[in-house]
């Protein structure tokens, strides 16, 4: 969101914190992350999680109550959905749940701007309350987001 205006945002004594980290390398494909060839038995690999430039957390406050990210979609390109700076956004938000509390009922706030749908294998259909246009409103659940996220879940 770096080149998106987001001064209006910032009303009612809201703050925006934006969250810094190095883009992806270029020269990185979906292949070099994600082998054709998976063991899905887990008989010779245990999974691993790609290794992608992440933020400091801790820098972050846990008091976030909403996390807004602008996910990259180069629909209708062929391969659109394996875009590697795509996955990491993803993680990075993903980690950004996992490593904070919900409110009372265990969900945190997260909205995507984005003409492509977000991962299902990270942000639920269960978990998604609105959808309108580019703008995808979720509640995820903590617990169930941080144990599909392991052993993604980047230690602070």
């Amino acid at each position: 969101m770096k080149d998106e205006n987001i001064s209006n945002w910032n009303m009612d004594g809201h703050i925006i914190i934006p969250t810094e980290f190095d883009k992806i390398s270029y020269l990185i494909e979906w292949k070099d992350l994600f082998p054709s060839w998976i063991d899905e038995e887990e008989e010779k690999l245990v999974p691993t999680c790609p290794k992608l430039p992440m933020p400091n957390f801790s820098n972050y406050s846990a008091n976030m109550d909403m996390i807004v990210a602008k996910l990259p979609c180069n629909y209708p390109k062929q391969g659109s959905t394996r875009d590697v700076f795509r996955l990491q956004v993803h993680l990075v938000v993903a980690n950004l749940v996992a490593k904070r509390e919900g409110n009372w009922d265990g969900k945190r706030k997260v909205v995507f701007f984005s003409k492509c749908r977000p991962m299902v294998e990270l942000f639920r259909c269960d978990d998604l309350v609105k959808h309108e246009g580019d703008w995808w409103y979720y509640e995820v659940d903590v617990a169930k987001l941080a144990k599909g996220l392991d052993p993604c879940i980047v230690k602070a």
